[in-house]
């Protein structure tokens, strides 16, 4: 099954979309809201009447706002990168770092929420696994192949992102504007300990996470590494943990990871 996918970030849940997909369908609802957005992977791979994003990083934001409002503007940005432009096969003998530093350099200079800012910060995203503007080794194909699959891709992106209601809210005021018993919030919050993000997050807000979900007058499901005895000690024993195979590793040989469930579906 080929999913779609705009972008590289961290954290993506390529392998956890068909559990989250048939719990989502168990709970019986329509409306989906991820809380914690990031790429969009989940919301463009989840059949919902009604989608809701939310993410705290307003240049992620930016990104599907622009495709909502000026897909062109990024369609036709793609291709021609494709062609004389960042991603281009003459660019290949650069590094990631390289291509990295020189959009980071333009971006900086481009106003925020503009379209010409969407473009840049997606390239950014693209260039590398982490998304945040690091480089890592994976088994991906070329960053100029990866481009190239968004494109042929952008046609049903474009249709799935303009449906959506797109929120730049910290969780706790999205959760509290749309808890209902007709919503099914998905919550896949920054990782423990890491600092990939813009927003990163301490104990206490996963104290504040678990206070809410506790409240929650909707169904959710959240999504956790299992390894972490602290997040354990927070949020209790979860209701079950899966086992995945690693798919960042370059062998394929490399620990499979397991990821906790917590639902009240």
């Amino acid at each position: 099954l080929e999913y779609l996918r705009l972008m590289k970030y961290p954290g993506a849940k390529t392998t956890l979309i068909p559990d989250i997909a048939a719990l989502f369908r168990k709970s019986g609802l329509r409306k989906f809201i991820d809380v914690f957005g990031g790429s969009g992977l989940v919301l463009l791979n989840i059949n919902a009447d009604i989608k809701v994003y939310n993410d705290l990083d307003a240049n992620v934001v930016n990104i599907f706002r622009t495709i909502q409002k000026h897909p062109r503007f990024i369609l036709d940005n793609l291709k021609e990168s494709l062609k004389t432009g960042y991603f281009s096969r003459s660019n290949l003998r650069k590094s990631g770092k390289e291509i990295i530093s020189e959009i980071i350099e333009v971006e900086s200079t481009v106003p925020q929420g503009s379209a010409e800012r969407a473009f840049l910060s997606l390239c950014r995203y693209m260039s590398s696994f982490g998304g945040m503007g690091d480089t890592y080794n994976t088994i991906e194909k070329s960053v100029h192949s990866y481009v190239y699959k968004t494109v042929e891709q952008f046609s049903r992106i474009e249709k799935s992102v303009s449906g959506w209601a797109i929120e730049n809210l910290d969780y706790k005021a999205l959760i509290e504007k749309y808890d209902s018993r007709t919503a099914f919030f998905y919550l896949d919050p920054p990782y423990f300990e890491k600092k990939w993000y813009n927003y990163n997050f301490e104990a206490e807000d996963y104290e504040a996470l678990n206070g809410l979900m506790k409240s929650m007058k909707g169904k959710y499901l959240m999504t956790l590494d299992a390894s972490h005895e602290e997040l354990e000690d927070i949020f209790g024993s979860p209701d079950y943990v899966k086992r995945y195979e690693n798919q960042n590793s370059q062998s394929g040989s490399g620990r499979p990871r397991l990821k906790a469930f917590y639902t009240n579906v």
